[in-house]
């Protein structure tokens, strides 16, 4: 049976903690810098472009409620 409570969204500065704190442990684990790979560099230009478009979808969210 589905629960009727619906889940509570992330933040954007949750997330980015969140994130943070993965880069830190890998970069603990695996001995390397922080961003040091082309890998880790595409993956934060990708976060950075999927912030862009959840600021764009909240956005058009606000401007629907107030319709």
């Amino acid at each position: 049976m589905r629960s009727s409570t619906r889940p509570v969204p992330m933040t954007l500065d949750a997330l980015r903690d969140s994130q943070r704190q993965l880069w830190r442990q890998k970069c603990t684990i695996c001995g390397a810098e922080p961003g040091a790979s082309a890998n880790e560099r595409q993956l934060r230009a990708r976060v950075r472009e999927l912030e862009w478009r959840v600021k764009e979808l909240e956005a058009q969210l606000a401007a629907a409620n107030r319709s």
